[in-house]
């Protein structure tokens, strides 16, 4: 049995996986047990998902595309609209002449004097 701090209980039976010096680094990067575990999980992250860094770079060609484009449209909305913002919009409601709702009745010509 072995001594594992984040197991309940603190023994498991699963070995220690990595050690320090277990393998060398070409740059002369200390090997410590930390380094390592960075690698592994570093790899398995790639491992996961192996076209991260070319969908990362579309996306931000993406949203600065969308970014332009957006102000494009804010620009347009604006100098459409904006001769329209302080225009006082009153609809014409003035009643129609009298002469086109009914028929002139026969009688005095105008302008005949009054009686």
């Amino acid at each position: 049995v072995h001594y594992n701090p984040y197991f309940p209980g603190g023994l498991i039976a699963m070995a220690q996986a990595l050690y320090d010096e277990i393998i060398e680094y070409e740059d002369g990067t200390p090997a410590t047990q930390s380094q390592l575990a960075k690698d592994v999980t570093t790899f398995l992250t790639w491992a996961g998902e192996p076209y991260y860094d070319s969908k990362k770079a579309l996306e931000f060609k993406a949203y600065i595309l969308l970014g332009m484009l957006f102000v494009g449209s804010y620009y347009f909305y604006r100098r459409t609209w904006s001769s329209l913002k302080h225009k006082l919009v009153v609809p014409n409601y003035s009643k129609p002449k009298k002469d086109v709702l009914r028929a002139k009745r026969p009688g005095k010509p105008k302008g005949a004097p009054r009686s």
